[in-house]
């Protein structure tokens, strides 16, 4: 059985190369076309090198405020010397 030649949108596959969000061999797939192809058309088109997009990292918080809030030492916690004895309700032994 032989493959059917069909038109490759180069368009289309030069801007998912050029974004860098899926791989080249993803793009291939996707396209129906070798990732060699996509690489061959790339450099003779001049798109570039392929540079896949950074992965989503979360901005981490500046806590260095904090340190310059401080004015004493902070001191480790500790137990009560003696604990305050716990009153118990009164019970009722009135008969109902």
């Amino acid at each position: 059985m032989a493959k059917e030649n069909k038109p490759i949108d180069w368009a289309c596959v030069e801007q998912d190369y050029r974004a860098g969000v899926m791989s080249v061999r993803d793009i291939a797939r996707w396209y129906g076309v070798s990732h060699t192809a996509i690489n061959k058309k790339a450099k003779t088109a001049g798109w570039g090198s392929f540079r896949p997009a950074a992965p989503f990292e979360p901005q981490r918080a500046d806590h260095s405020f904090l340190s310059m809030q401080r004015t004493r030492p902070t001191r480790a916690l500790e137990a009560p010397q003696s604990a305050p004895a716990v009153s118990e309700p009164a019970s009722s032994t009135s008969g109902r």
